[in-house]
């Protein structure tokens, strides 16, 4: 199953796991879209920010450290500063609750001195993370989490405050890994792009009422820079209008449509790419109006 974008990806999954049909996805949905990974992610920034409530409330709600209502209270209301502190005086007559100090405790000990995706994995693995994560959120969940681990030791920048802003600013750009349990399935979904170079027995193109064209979600922006089509590589930039004009300049008129013609002419190719990847047979999708 290919697909234009990925706008439409989660849409797909969803239909196809009411289904019950398993399906390998390449390149799925954003790491940081995953609720175990949001999760985990609160609890790597409170070891760097200890301060910082909302993570300790994370990590108090996540499948390895959870907290009914009531011992969240409990905890909350403790008459300590620090929430380590606060921790550690409701472990005095919480077995669970201290569990989840001891871990803490040698995690924030480490932190800054192991690379940070150990500490965070090592402190995930103590609250036995990997295994009520697998209950919660199937093996595609823990495959998330070790991905998250992994990232933070590519991008470890030495301290954690420095890695921590690095991995905010790449977490959004960074896709779950295939699920371990869908490897067997032969079907496949994936963008076009990732589709170049590959080829399948049968291929399912939905979709295709989408409209390049129709310029998606904004199509005012205040200046536009666009290549002369047929030139030497030149560019041309325009202005939109000033509030008191009654209409666009004719140079941002024109490179407005020149933009709007390069989107169909990449939307041509990706269909190209798309209709080429079949051995045998082709089905296409979409909704017309009649």
């Amino acid at each position: 199953i290919l697909l234009f974008t990925r706008k439409r990806l989660t849409r797909y999954l969803k239909a196809l796991q009411s289904r019950g049909v398993p399906v390998q996805v390449q390149e799925g949905l954003h790491l940081a879209e995953r609720p175990e990974v949001r999760h985990l992610l609160q609890t790597f920034r409170l070891l760097v920010l200890p301060h910082d409530d909302l993570a300790w409330a994370s990590l108090l709600r996540s499948p390895w450290a959870w907290c009914d209502l009531s011992l969240f209270l409990e905890v909350a209301m403790a008459p300590d500063s620090a929430w380590i502190d606060k921790l550690r005086r409701i472990s005095r007559n919480r077995d669970s609750i201290k569990t989840i100090t001891t871990a803490l405790d040698r995690a924030l000990a480490r932190t800054g001195r192991d690379p940070a995706g150990s500490v965070l994995r090592t402190l995930w693995e103590d609250l036995e993370g990997p295994a009520r994560t697998a209950s919660r959120y199937g093996m595609a969940g823990v495959a998330n989490c070790i991905e998250l681990c992994s990232l933070l030791n590519d991008i470890d920048q030495g301290t954690p405050q420095d890695t921590l802003t690095i991995l905010e600013s790449v977490i959004n750009e960074t896709y779950e890994p295939a699920d371990p349990t869908m490897a067997g399935s032969p079907i496949q979904v994936m963008t076009i792009h990732h589709a170049k170079g590959l080829e399948f027995d049968v291929v399912i193109l939905p979709f295709l009422d989408w409209t390049p064209r129709s310029g998606g979600a904004r199509d005012d922006f205040p200046y536009l820079l666009e290549r002369v089509p047929g030139g030497a590589g030149e560019h041309l930039i325009a202005t939109k209008k000033s509030r008191r004009a009654a209409e666009q300049p004719a140079l941002y008129r024109l490179l407005s449509r020149f933009r709007k013609d390069r989107s169909l002419g990449e939307a041509k190719r990706w269909f190209y790419v798309a209709a080429t990847r079949p051995r045998s047979r082709l089905y296409l999708g979409g909704v017309a109006d009649v």
